[in-house]
């Protein structure tokens, strides 16, 4: 896994100045003994299992409260004022939303991807791969692969039940979902399976931005400057710091 000690060694991409690089996932940069950038990609992301459960999860719980201040409420209905009838009203709703963000935030898959001029590394939570630079590698997002699967079962479940207006619906989240593949050859390499297209997209173009800056620095010795200080060379007899 990632040293701590690396991590503090590394410093958020442009602090002052706007970069590609800003916001998440949360990108680290250093710079090794040869002057050659490196990059820590940090991506934390749902998968579409947690968003399932979090979803249920959280209507169990807000039905649960709701169970509880029924009975409450037959027990002492006479001594609950209107201020009290409007926050038993409006708590279950608050729980549910409230326990699925929560669930959602707890239940995220997280990758620690590395990248340096010797290759990418992914660090897992099982295992941790190196894929060499020299390989034409490149991040893409693939459709989830039972998408149509689940697709045809929430179709076969929602006209065999037919939901009342008081049910919750059956979802679909593989359909919003992608799995991250660093490809070679055209060999399909998963990384992690995001829940949410959006949020896949903004990660697969921050892999790639750091893949890029990495190997354009391997093939022209210093690649594209991102800030000020980069735009500068050494000049003869300049002090180091």
């Amino acid at each position: 896994m990632l040293d701590l000690d690396q991590i503090r060694e590394l410093l958020p991409i442009g602090e002052n100045t706007r970069t590609p690089f800003h916001g998440r996932p949360k990108t680290l940069r250093g710079t090794s003994a040869d002057g050659s950038p490196n990059f820590v990609v940090i991506a934390v992301a749902p998968t579409p299992m947690a968003a399932r459960a979090a979803r249920w999860l959280g209507l169990l719980a807000g039905a649960g409260l709701f169970a509880g201040e029924a009975i409450l409420a037959f027990g002492a209905w006479e001594r609950i004022r209107p201020a009290g009838w409007l926050f038993l009203a409006f708590a279950p709703f608050v729980m549910t939303f409230a326990a699925q963000r929560g669930l959602m935030f707890l239940l995220q898959s997280r990758r620690v991807i590395r990248f340096d001029l010797k290759g990418v590394v992914i660090e897992g939570l099982f295992e941790t791969r190196r894929h060499p630079l020299d390989l034409p590698l490149r991040f893409s997002l693939i459709p989830h692969d039972k998408e149509r699967i689940e697709q045809e079962w929430v179709g076969h479940v929602s006209r065999f039940l037919r939901p009342r207006w008081w049910m919750p619906r059956w979802r679909t989240y593989l359909d919003k979902s992608a799995h991250l593949s660093l490809d070679h050859y055209e060999q399909r390499n998963d990384i992690m399976t995001i829940y949410g297209r959006a949020r896949a997209r903004r990660i697969q173009a921050r892999l790639n931005a750091c893949l890029e800056m990495v190997r354009d620095h391997g093939r022209a010795g210093r690649g594209a400057a991102f800030e000020a200080r980069d735009d500068w060379s050494r000049q003869p007899g300049e002090l180091l710091d």
